[in-house]
């Protein structure tokens, strides 16, 4: 059985509204038991966020020829998705 520490998330406590960030705790969860879609629904940047991590750590190690642009455009593409899920959360 897992043993899950989920942490309250600061910002919302003080402020009562969401930051970009909330959700992000239950995606990975829901990621790490499979569920793809209740992932996405929940914090729909945790894959792609994933995959910059990822690729990062691999540029690392192996120097990636365009390695540094690729991590400038996902990058970008994690900074838009954050934000949209955001506002979609007030609509």
């Amino acid at each position: 059985m897992f043993l899950i520490l989920f942490l309250e998330c600061s910002f919302k406590k003080n402020f009562g509204i969401d930051c970009l960030g909330c959700g992000f705790q239950r995606s990975i969860f829901a990621l790490l038991h499979g569920n793809l879609q209740e992932s996405i629904r929940y914090y729909l940047p945790t894959i792609p966020l994933m995959i910059l991590w990822i690729f990062v750590i691999l540029h690392l190690f192996f120097k990636f020829k365009k390695g540094a642009l690729i991590i400038k455009y996902l990058y970008l593409l994690c900074a838009v998705l954050i934000i949209i899920n955001y506002i979609l959360k007030f609509i």
